[in-house]
């Protein structure tokens, strides 16, 4: 099973997003905040990460600095309910940026399913 860490503040968002990448057979480990994000990191063998453009800059790129030297080449997308522009301040422009509507999610799934593909060949 591919683990999947999402990063968001808000636990109704956290959670619908877990469940929802639940029912595509991800296993979903979830993190409130920076900090537990980068211990959840550490602990795990983690094959995606979905974060939250909400968090302050420098927060934002230790979640995505230590989860690239951990699991390089693994997916990293980051989340803008509403200005996806917000990521490339946060040092996203090499990186996968998702404004999420509702066609996102299959962006995300096709993402998430294909870099699952790529670790059996």
């Amino acid at each position: 099973m591919k683990k999947i860490l999402v990063v968001e503040r808000h636990e109704d968002v956290r959670n619908t997003i877990k469940q929802y990448l639940e029912n595509y057979g991800f296993v979903v480990l979830t993190a409130s905040n920076t900090d537990d994000a980068v211990q959840c990191i550490k602990k795990n063998d983690v094959g995606g990460l979905l974060i939250d453009c909400d968090f302050k800059s420098l927060e934002f790129m230790r979640v995505i600095t230590d989860f690239s030297t951990k699991c390089p080449g693994k997916p990293v997308m980051a989340m803008a309910a509403s200005d996806p522009g917000l990521g490339f301040f946060a040092g996203m422009q090499r990186k996968i940026l998702i404004a999420i509507k509702p066609l996102a999610w299959k962006t995300i799934i096709h993402i998430f399913e294909w870099s699952r593909e790529r670790e059996y060949e």
